[in-house]
């Protein structure tokens, strides 16, 4: 299936790109990762204390022109009735949860798995596990603990490539257990320090509720991040509901943004990696350019609570051994809370 296919299939006729356009956009791209000063180490989602590494950082202005012009991104189209439907159900079940404690350690532990590669755009890649617990204060302190797992390859090409390559590290330390103490006066958050650094810890209680004004505020993140564009909005909704200690009002806020996005299409009722039975909602886009992703989350219907989400490149791409639709990242959520203390 190739992306004009994969559209087609969410809704939206889309007229044949122009092939020139199509080459250019994706040589700008490659251009752009290889030209990084150092190879991408993690491409994981943006979570407490790390921020999200896509495969490509940026798009040169003209290859974003070009894509935009062939028709690869989302545009133009409305809310899927039956995802708005379900998302607006989500913020009625938030809106009368209890809310939790609010001082203390916010505590999450989850198991995944994210691209990890060497060499930039078409270089060697591979899944890697990925353990992890945090505990973070509001001051930037806490601990976080994480266990990688071996690399898991899409195909016997990718695995030979990296074994002729000298088999490059993929994962770092298989264990590691770091305490962070708070942040420092004056310093940015989540910004790496010259300092043992703090973690970023995400001011929840500053955002407003009201769903227009919350909006505003996740198109300005949106324009900021990658695009003023809805499956931008979509990502900006996904990090915020990670941020699973946020108030029932504020979670009750996303969904009914996420309601309103054009593009968002309803999975509908999905078992996640851990056994739980949850609603699934996906967006698809072209964030990096390098072909159409689908961005899923999986929530819990009784209490809206996010569950999982997973990444699936939907393009065939010539640095996988792998055909589409391909797992190349997802998140299971085990525990989400606030803890008294760092154990």
């Amino acid at each position: 299936m190739d992306e004009i296919d994969a559209l087609r299939m969410v809704g939206r006729d889309v007229a044949a790109p122009d092939p020139v356009a199509k080459r250019a956009a994706r040589a700008a791209v490659v251009a752009h990762a290889r030209a990084a000063a150092s190879p991408p180490r993690w491409a994981a989602m943006r979570r407490f204390g790390l921020r999200r590494w896509r495969i490509a950082a940026a798009v040169a202005a003209t290859a974003l022109v070009a894509v935009v012009g062939s028709g690869l991104l989302p545009l133009g189209r409305g809310p899927d009735p039956a995802a708005a439907a379900a998302l607006n159900r989500a913020a009625a079940v938030a809106a009368v949860q209890p809310a939790g404690a609010a001082d203390g350690y916010r505590h999450t532990k989850s198991e995944g798995a994210h691209l990890s590669g060497v060499g930039g755009g078409n270089g060697i890649w591979a899944l890697v596990p990925v353990e992890r617990e945090i505990w973070i204060a509001a001051d930037g302190s806490g601990r976080l603990v994480e266990a990688r797992g071996e690399p898991i390859w899409f195909g016997p090409a990718d695995e030979a490539a990296w074994m002729a390559a000298g088999s490059p590290d993929l994962r770092g330390d298989p264990i590691s257990d770091t305490r962070f103490g708070p942040m420092p006066s004056g310093a940015e958050p989540g910004t790496l320090q010259l300092w043992p650094g703090s973690l970023h810890y995400e001011d929840l209680d500053a955002l407003p509720t009201d769903v227009d004004s919350l909006r505003a505020v996740i198109d300005a993140r949106a324009a900021a991040g990658g695009g003023a564009n809805d499956y931008q909005r979509f990502i900006v909704v996904a990090d915020l509901l990670r941020e699973t200690v946020g108030t029932p009002d504020l979670r009750a806020a996303l969904y009914r943004v996420a309601a309103g996005l054009g593009g968002v299409e309803l999975i509908g009722s999905v078992t996640d990696r851990a056994g739980r039975t949850g609603t699934a909602v996906a967006m698809t886009g072209n964030p990096s350019g390098v072909g159409l992703e689908r961005h899923t989350l999986i929530f819990d219907p009784e209490t809206s609570m996010l569950l999982a989400e997973e990444q699936v490149l939907l393009a065939k791409v010539d640095w996988l051994d792998a055909d589409p639709p391909i797992v190349i990242g997802y998140s299971t959520y085990l525990v989400s809370d606030v803890a008294a203390a760092i154990p």
